[in-house]
């Protein structure tokens, strides 16, 4: 049994709910999806435009392989986009507290402006190194890369959605300062 003394009382401010989901209100957040797959598949159609091209120059093994997978890859890319865009919804935000202490809100900003640098840097060097790759012929590497490139889609996705959510709070801010 536990002594009265080592007992903790946690309170907890009522209402944080302060982004509940209005049917067809507009939602930044959700389309974050969406756009990481787009700027994605489009990384993938400009190498996929490159390899194809130097497969048709020279035609060896490997260049042919780097035409097929990244024909493939951006062929696959265009499907998704294609049904995320025909679904009504494109996503649900999640669901955000209202309220954040203050030096949890500073850390969380300094840990999002690190994130915004990873994704953008590792979506740059990658895509940099695939548009080299397919230039050069050397399709093993490029279906080497193509792991690497879902990483970058992640990223992308948590970043994009991430920027999303931070307009939606922006957008309720200004609602309830007219209000």
């Amino acid at each position: 049994m536990v002594p009265e003394s080592e007992h903790v009382t946690v309170k907890r401010k009522d209402h944080l709910d302060a982004n509940a989901k209005v049917p067809g209100q507009f939602s930044a957040g959700s389309y974050g999806c969406l756009a990481a797959i787009l700027i994605w598949t489009l990384g993938w159609i400009t190498v996929a435009y490159l390899a194809i091209s130097r497969a048709s120059r020279s035609p060896n093994v490997s260049a042919l392989i780097g035409a097929l997978v990244s024909g493939l890859v951006a062929f696959i890319g265009c499907r998704i986009s294609l049904r995320v865009l025909r679904r009504h919804s494109p996503g649900d935000v999640p669901n955000v507290s209202g309220y954040v202490s203050m030096p949890r809100r500073v850390m969380g900003w300094f840990a999002a402006l690190v994130w915004c640098g990873v994704a953008v840097a590792w979506n740059l060097g990658i895509f940099g190194l695939l548009v080299k790759l397919a230039r050069a012929g050397d399709g093993w590497m490029i279906l080497l890369l193509l792991f690497w490139s879902l990483v970058g889609l992640v990223l992308l996705y948590v970043l994009l959605t991430g920027i999303g959510i931070v307009i939606d709070s922006l957008l309720d801010f200004a609602r309830r300062g007219d209000s």
